[in-house]
Formats: C-alpha cells, structure tokens, sequence
C-alpha cells in the first residue's frame, strides 16, 4: 500500500491562471505463485486511485481509477532467461467504476505488457525486449534495452531504457531503491450526466527515491520522495472546452507499507 501526493502546481499554457494538486493511493496484493509447463507464474491485483484538485478551471476534480491483474513469468532457456508481464485491466472514471458492470464499456479496458530477455556475459546480465503500455500519456509500443550490474552483495543497478533504477541494502533491515521512470497514462472519461466522454492523458516522468525499514517481523515501512517533470494534462472541462496544457515541475511524497516479500509499487502500474 502506497499514498503520495504532490502540492499545487501551475497550468502554464492557459490563458487564466490555474494549478494542480495530485492525490495517489495505491494497493498491489499478491502475489499468487504457481509453475506451469516450466514457466514461473505471479498473480497479482494492482489498483490505483488518482485524485486531480485544480483551482481556476471550469470543472469538477476529477477522481479516476486504474485496476489491473498483473501476471508476471519467468522461464530460463538454455544461456537466456525469458521474463516479464500481462496486465489485463480497466480505467476509467469514478461514476462509471463504482458500478462497472452495469456502466462499464469497452473504451474502460486496456491491457499493459513487458517482455524481457536476460542473458549472463562478461559478469553482467544484458537485457532486451519490447513493452506495451500507457506510461508515455496513451498507448505505446517501445523497446527495452540495458544491463544489470551488482558491483557488490549490497548494490544493484539497472542501466535500461526507459526506467533505469538501483537498490543499496544498508542493513538486513534498511533498502534503498532508486528509479527514473515514465509516470504517464490514460483514463476513459464520462461526464456526470452520461451524455459525453473523452480520453485524459497525462504525460510525466519521475524520479523517486525510496527508503524501505523493516518495523517489525514481515511489516515493513516505504518513505519516498521525487520530483515530477515533463509534465503535461489533456482532457475536456465541464464547459466541453478541450485542455491541453504544460505543468510545472514539482515534488512529491509518498508514504506506504508493506508485507512479506511485496514489491513497491510504482504510479500507473509501472511495473519493473
């Protein structure tokens, strides 16, 4: 379980002044492991409940929900190691979600993919594959190309496009985790009344730090700080007047726990 929030930040292309402040919560339950065929399988249930505050635009906030089911595998393959994920989901607006069956569409649904290969050489693990997703603001195909390095039991880095990351364990008990990531996506919109929709886009990306303490037994605590930038909002206001607009730049904080072995999410499922 993950909350962030970052403070008002101002629309820098409009014509009236306007800002912006971000609410994030986040639950990744799972994960349900099983082989199959010689393949390693996780299940997992990955949500996020995104909260847009803005002052000076004519419109209500916007709450908007993502919900996906992550299946992650795993298969080594003679001198390579064949990883990655599926993530079948929805997303979409508050009014719609909370009775999804009966308001839901097919505009509501997406799907998330990485694909991985891994190969040992030279003391390092090279990577290569493809992922699909909304993280650059609307569905995108794009590649995935780097190296892992451990230079010691205690550092690992990830050198990779697009979201390279490192982990330093200090201590049986302290972790930090570090990661420059794209944190944009894609919601399906319907107006209060039903009789209009639109997609919302926002493009980010992020650079986090995250400090991981052990509290007590399998309860550990994650407190991250980053800064957000490159950031841009697209959407429709209540008047029908279509936004698109630059954000200023501004950091944000998070606060989560943590059981067992779960992984820290990341915004807009960005999964590594």
């Amino acid at each position: 379980m993950l909350a962030a929030r970052s403070p008002a930040a101002d629309f820098r292309d409009l014509d009236e002044a306007a800002d912006l402040t971000v609410t994030e919560e986040q639950v990744h339950v799972g994960r349900l492991r099983f082989s199959m065929a010689e393949t390693d399988l996780d299940v997992a249930i990955d949500y996020q409940y995104t909260r847009y505050e803005y002052e000076g635009i004519d419109g209500r906030n916007r709450d908007l929900h993502r919900l996906q089911v992550p299946v992650h595998f795993s298969r080594a393959l003679k001198q390579w190691r064949f990883e990655g994920y599926v993530a079948p989901g929805v997303s979409t607006s508050s009014n719609v979600f909370k009775d999804l069956f009966n308001r839901g569409s097919s505009d509501d649904l997406f799907v998330s993919a990485r694909l991985e290969w891994h190969r040992e050489f030279a003391a390092r693990n090279w990577i290569v594959g493809l992922a699909y997703d909304r993280l650059f603001g609307e569905p995108t195909l794009y590649p995935v190309v780097g190296v892992e390095l451990s230079p010691s039991p205690d550092l690992h880095l990830r050198l990779a496009f697009p979201d390279p990351a490192l982990r330093y364990r200090f201590s049986d008990r302290i972790t930090l985790l570090g990661r420059l990531f794209p944190a944009g996506h894609e919601w399906h919109v319907v107006s209060d009344d039903f009789t209009s929709e639109f997609d919302y886009h926002v493009e980010a990306f992020r650079a986090q730090t995250s400090l991981n303490v052990q509290a007590w037994r399998a309860l550990s605590i994650d407190m991250a700080l980053g800064y957000e930038f490159g950031r841009e909002h697209r959407f429709t206001d209540d008047t029908g007047t279509r936004i698109e607009s630059r954000i200023d730049d501004q950091w944000f904080f998070a606060l989560g726990f943590r059981l067992g072995s779960a992984e820290l999410p990341y915004t807009h499922g960005g999964h590594l």
